[in-house]
């Protein structure tokens, strides 16, 4: 009697303790694919983040060129402003003067504060230009920066995701 009640308290624990039933296998595999689905749309996220970055990259880049051309341009402009400058001055100072007319370098004395403003407007243009230029490139640097970023995040997205798929085909197929 002492085995027989022995072995009925085996059999009860035993029988207390059975693997899961259907409903505890069935919520198990639930919570695993919730938390699949939740790794993937993660990941979603995360390269949505990073394409966007690399377009306002791209964006920054595109600006920072054109900073640059037009500083280029301006660059050119005031050169050209310069030269033209310069080569007034030479001809209105290589004129001998008409001491006998005071009205003649009065007349030149505005020639040559025309040509100063001119000049001066060159070296401004000149000046600008340069300053667009590296405006320009921290531009660029800075979006070539973001669009490096947004590729990091791109990459770690796509990732997750794919991890995501692959974790829920190995599930699938286990079934």
């Amino acid at each position: 009697m002492k085995y027989f009640l022995i072995l009925t308290l085996t059999l009860i624990t035993a029988a207390c303790s059975s693997p899961d039933t259907l409903g505890d296998k069935a919520a198990e595999q639930s919570k695993a694919y919730e938390k699949i689905s939740e790794q993937y749309e993660k990941g979603e996220k995360i390269a949505r983040s990073g394409e966007k970055e690399v377009e306002k990259g791209k964006d920054l880049v595109e600006d920072g060129r054109k900073d640059v051309k037009r500083g280029e341009e301006m660059i050119r402009a005031g050169n050209i402003q310069i030269q033209r400058s310069k080569a007034n001055y030479a001809d209105v100072t290589g004129t001998t003067p008409n001491f006998n007319d005071p009205a003649m370098i009065n007349s030149d004395a505005r020639n040559l504060r025309v040509i100063a403003r001119q000049w001066q407007d060159g070296i401004e243009s000149v000046e600008k230009g340069q300053e667009r230029i590296e405006k320009g490139n921290e531009k660029i640097k800075k979006g070539e920066k973001r669009i490096r970023e947004g590729n990091k995040e791109l990459d770690k997205g796509n990732d997750l995701m794919r991890r995501a798929e692959s974790d829920y085909k190995s599930r699938r197929s286990a079934i």
